[in-house]
């Protein structure tokens, strides 16, 4: 599992959508279930990625988005907004 990479979008995201770096690693660490995905940002080049990435979620269902291999955050739910919709990653 590798240490976590919070990037500048994800932390100018987070605590507008509730989240702290401590409650990111706690998930991280501790999720209340796991589900496989991929990463699909986009590279410098304008092409996708296609990493493997997992969505850790807490008990009340928010979660975050890890890429598998370099450990960044790709998104965090709202917690804030109780009709958040997951997004493609």
């Amino acid at each position: 599992m590798p240490k976590l990479n919070i990037g500048r979008k994800i932390k100018q995201q987070m605590s507008k959508r509730g989240w702290t770096e401590e409650m990111l690693q706690l998930v991280y660490l501790n999720p209340g279930k796991t589900e496989k995905t991929r990463d699909k940002r986009y590279n410098m080049d304008g092409t996708r990625k296609d990493d493997p990435a997992t969505v850790y979620y807490r008990s009340d269902g928010a979660y975050i988005v890890c890429n598998d291999i370099t450990g960044d955050v790709v998104q965090v739910s709202d917690i804030n907004d109780p009709n958040w919709i997951e997004k493609q990653y």
